[in-house]
């Protein structure tokens, strides 16, 4: 379980237990919302900041190894038949990550 914070950081829970597992840092500005991602089979977390980014985090290492550029403060995320769409200030942008090669 994972919530968006407007310190600009996501805090991934446990659900068992309520504690904090970990806190993923990177954002500069409010984080607005984060989901869930499966990118080539592993769970990942897609976060949108007002920072104008979007980016995609391990969550049991809290490595950040993709951040989208959005030019427009990123306000909703959500997991759509294997894409990442992303409302923004400005319309919808939709991609399809790819694990790293």
């Amino acid at each position: 379980m994972a919530s968006a914070s407007a310190d600009g950081t996501i805090r991934v829970w446990d659900p068992q237990t309520g504690q904090q597992r970990t806190m993923l840092e990177g954002h500069r500005a409010e984080v607005n919302d984060v989901c869930q991602v499966t990118v080539a089979g592993k769970e990942l977390l897609a976060s949108a900041g007002d920072d104008g980014t979007v980016r995609i985090w391990d969550p049991e290492t809290g490595a950040c190894p993709l951040t989208v550029p959005t030019h427009y403060p990123a306000q909703a995320t959500a997991w759509v038949a294997g894409s990442l769409t992303i409302g923004l200030g400005a319309g919808i942008l939709v991609i399809k990550p790819r694990a790293a090669r």
